[in-house]
């Protein structure tokens, strides 16, 4: 029989669920809308040797600035970690980044050893042991760096086996 002594405590959850569903879904739209609505970029100062060092689609330069400096828009998030790594490996210089003179990065690790000796350009922020081990890689290690010298970062991090993660949201 639909109506037993349950029916009622059963239409009141599912309707307290529901509205409780709709909320939060209505909630996340919203959110969702407004996250595509802002500013998806990242800006940096850069050094490079000449203008046309910087010609790739993802990167966008706004102003050449004096000293062979130049204001460059690039995609966020992982868009920024392509264009960071191209442009280091081009031997260019980051000066500022979201007008920032360090910034956290985060890297994987097969081991515990400490990869860099000076402390005025990396400062070891935080060493978690991962639960799942891709790759062999054990920890994740996240570093708060000068962005003068990402270029000789990186290299420190990939030179011992280690594999770069990401640049974190500033």
């Amino acid at each position: 029989m639909p109506f037993d002594s349950h029916f009622l405590r059963s239409a009141e959850r599912k309707i307290a669920f529901s509205a409780s569903y709709l909320i939060k879904g209505s909630y996340a739209q919203l959110w969702l809308l407004s996250a595509e609505q802002k500013e998806n970029q990242t800006f940096s100062i850069v050094h490079a040797s000449d203008r046309a060092s910087l010609n790739d689609d993802r990167i966008k330069v706004l102003k050449e600035l004096s000293g062979n400096r130049f204001l460059i828009e690039t995609e966020r998030y992982d868009g920024f970690k392509t264009a960071l790594v191209r442009l280091l490996e081009h031997n260019m210089t980051f000066i500022e980044i979201m007008g920032h003179e360090t910034i956290a990065l985060g890297y994987l690790s097969k081991d515990t050893r400490e990869l860099f000796s000076d402390p005025a350009s990396v400062e070891r922020i935080d060493r978690q042991e991962l639960f799942f081990h891709p790759d062999g890689y054990r920890y994740r290690v996240t570093l708060e760096a000068r962005v003068d010298r990402l270029g000789e970062t990186l290299r420190l991090i990939r030179e011992s086996g280690s594999r770069f993660e990401m640049i974190y949201d500033f």
